[in-house]
């Protein structure tokens, strides 16, 4: 169980102006889609080796005959932590409300998913402590885990922020790093109880 890293890098790739290029991972049998995505300047993908085997990598221009070059980049991240591959919110970790819990980045764009069931109309406070990173970024989604409901920006030290979820269910929080993309950090969510604002609140 490895995780592992594909980039392509300096991609100047050229149709009569910059055209993005693509870059796809397959798992062993070369059909299966592990993960996809398409820039003009740089991609990085990860995916998660369970079993030894060879994947494929795939690399092209996107719907055009361009020329140019690229520089294409494989490294493996070792095991990452006990919640990866956790950067999206369908491989998000499930995280249990009252306690902290430790997490650590291992490779460029790593964003680590957490969900948690939240009681109605409860304040919540979402803590990030003890983290070395230069700053972090952290997102709160509703239950559809892309609508943002709070999003805090350029994180630094222990930092928080707290939020009334007013229905009932699965609840999504990312932390992501801005510059350094190792370290660790606790995240800790925390029902503080019954909101004392109005039907309105966080207004």
């Amino acid at each position: 169980k490895h995780a592992y890293g594909v980039g392509m890098t300096n991609i100047q790739l050229d149709f009569f102006g910059p055209i993005p290029a693509v870059l796809t991972l397959f798992d062993t049998n070369g059909t299966t889609v592990l993960n996809t995505a398409s820039s003009d300047t740089q991609i990085w993908l990860s995916m998660l080796a369970t079993n030894a085997g060879t994947n494929y990598a795939r690399a092209e221009s996107e719907g055009a005959a361009a020329t140019g070059s690229y520089d294409l980049v494989l490294s493996d991240y070792g095991t990452g932590d006990a919640y990866e591959m956790d950067n999206s919110p369908g491989t998000a970790s499930n995280f249990v409300v009252g306690v902290s819990q430790p997490h650590s980045f291992h490779w460029t764009g790593d964003t680590d998913y957490s969900k948690f069931t939240n009681t109605a109309n409860h304040l919540y406070l979402i803590a990030v402590t003890d983290f070395g990173t230069t700053s972090l970024s952290v997102t709160l989604y509703d239950t559809d885990g892309t609508n943002t409901l709070k999003f805090e920006n350029n994180m630094a030290d222990d930092a928080s922020f707290e939020y009334v979820l007013v229905p009932t269910g699965t609840y999504y929080v990312a932390v992501s790093y801005m510059g350094v993309p190792t370290g660790t950090y606790f995240l800790a969510i925390t029902d503080k109880g019954v909101s004392e604002g109005d039907m309105y609140e966080l207004d």
